[in-house]
């Protein structure tokens, strides 16, 4: 296929673009400053069979240069928030309360998507210019009856002032990036002549080629094979670092999460049931369900061993359960307490105790009546060391209990702690009654926690660079 004769007209009559003309980048694009900020968000929708809570009181923030990973099971709520805060939802769908805020720079007021008029130019400049989105259905979001190069140097055109013959060039470039072996055919086929995951890399591309501000990929990778993958997840990075980008990351797989993340928010029924930074939600989840997610991988199930699962399935929004939602579900509900009344409140763990060197940790939180109990009781299921000579033999039995609880380790009475107290005289829980172990997370000491933070860190330094300046 060729390119039209309107369209070649066209490349010939406007004027060439400067080459040495500069791409501008936003002065205050610092990272870490806050960009986005959400604020008890309610999506609901109004059907006949009720009104279904899709998104309930979802808070959170996202600063420049950072990774916010929405985790869950599908229909858990994380699609929806991600439409909600550029207003993409239509009826029967409609955004009942909350607050969204994009800040622009230092001194500025942060500007409120949902005051804004549907239809405005505001709106539009934010949509496709400073956030761009990266939907999960390549086939359902690029047009059927205009090209993929259409597409793409319309979106350039709208949001930047480059001409014709300029976007051109930066899409042929965009789609190169993303692992495209001839872009420039690329560009004048039609969505139906590419394959699946070549559909998905030009979505990418076209949300990548306006350097946004705030990024939401909504499961960007599904469609793609493991190498290509690596590439787009490498260049996400890389583009991230370039241009102080923000990352609203939507995935199932926990192994983007732990590569890509700074922080994780943990989904279920539409509401936050644990939030934290990436380190934390993989090495110490204390929510049942992170425990369970984290379980379900088959990288931490030893070999000849079933595969763990969470038991049941989502329910229904129409029929959403009294008290916490996972409950019926949950290995550590107790009725009378997790089956009643409202749902438990996001509440923020007690300050970890971090060597002067540590490095700075984000708020663990936990929406759980029995966030203690929980820890308790996965104390007794961790492996310990072998037990001194006169020490009861059987690892984990109630009498090395005090001990655990008085301090010793220090971290076993640091981490598994809620509000500002320390782990109390433990709960006596009979061995018959405690369920079955996801998965034993390690309990470390101050000085290991420190020393992995720092390889945690080391190894986000070495992975920005170029590779022929990586270690071997």
């Amino acid at each position: 296929m060729t390119l039209g004769t309107t369209e070649r007209a066209s490349q010939v009559a406007e004027p060439e673009e400067s080459p040495s003309a500069p791409v501008s980048l936003l002065p205050d694009r610092s990272v870490g400053q806050k960009l986005l900020e959400v604020v008890d968000l309610k999506t609901h929708f109004y059907t006949e069979e009720g009104e279904l809570r899709a998104v309930d009181g979802v808070s959170f923030e996202l600063g420049r240069g950072k990774t916010l990973a929405l985790v869950g099971e599908s229909g858990c709520g994380k699609s929806v928030t991600a439409y909600s805060i550029l207003r993409l939802i239509n009826p029967p769908g409609k955004i009942v309360g909350g607050s969204i805020r994009l800040h622009r720079g230092v001194g500025e007021e942060p500007l409120e998507i949902l005051e804004l008029r549907e239809g405005s130019k505001e709106l539009y400049e934010i949509r496709g210019g400073r956030a761009a989105f990266i939907f999960q259905e390549a086939t359902a979001a690029l047009s059927p009856v205009h090209t993929i190069g259409n597409q793409i140097m319309e979106a350039i055109r709208l949001h930047q002032k480059v001409t014709r013959q300029g976007a051109r060039r930066l899409a042929i470039e965009m789609l190169g990036r993303v692992g495209l072996v001839d872009p420039e055919l690329c560009l004048t086929q039609y969505p139906h002549e590419l394959s699946g995951g070549m559909r998905q890399r030009a979505i990418i591309a076209m949300a990548l080629c306006t350097d946004p501000e705030l990024l939401i990929a909504d499961e960007p990778t599904t469609a793609l094979d493991v190498t290509i993958q690596a590439q787009i997840l490498a260049l996400l990075k890389q583009l991230q670092k370039e241009l102080g980008m923000a990352i609203l990351l939507i995935t199932h797989d926990l192994g983007v999460v732990a590569q890509m993340a700074d922080e994780v928010l943990v989904m279920y029924l539409g509401r936050v049931v644990e939030r934290g930074s990436v380190r934390d939600i993989m090495k110490k989840p204390r929510h049942p369900y992170s425990l369970g997610l984290l379980g379900a991988m088959p990288s931490l199930t030893p070999v000849g061993q079933r595969l763990p699962s969470v038991e049941g399935a989502v329910p229904a929004l129409s029929d959403i359960p009294d008290g916490c939602p996972f409950h019926p579900r949950c290995a550590y509900s107790k009725p009378g307490q997790c089956n009643t009344g409202w749902p438990p409140p996001l509440t923020p763990l007690s300050p970890r105790s971090l060597p002067p060197a540590g490095p700075p940790e984000s708020e663990h939180s936990v929406a759980c009546w029995r966030v203690r109990e929980v820890a308790l009781e996965r104390l007794l299921q961790r492996p310990v060391a072998a037990p001194a000579a006169g020490s009861p033999e059987e690892a984990g039995s109630p009498a090395e209990l005090p001990a655990v609880a008085a301090g010793a380790p220090p971290e076993a009475s640091s981490a598994d702690t809620i509000g500002a107290a320390t782990v109390p005289v433990p709960i006596q829980v009979e061995r018959s009654e405690i369920p079955q172990p996801v998965e034993p997370f390690a309990i470390l000491t101050p000085e290991q926690d420190a020393a992995e933070a720092a390889w945690f860190a080391e190894g986000e330094r070495v992975s920005l660079l170029p590779e022929d300046e990586r270690p071997e």
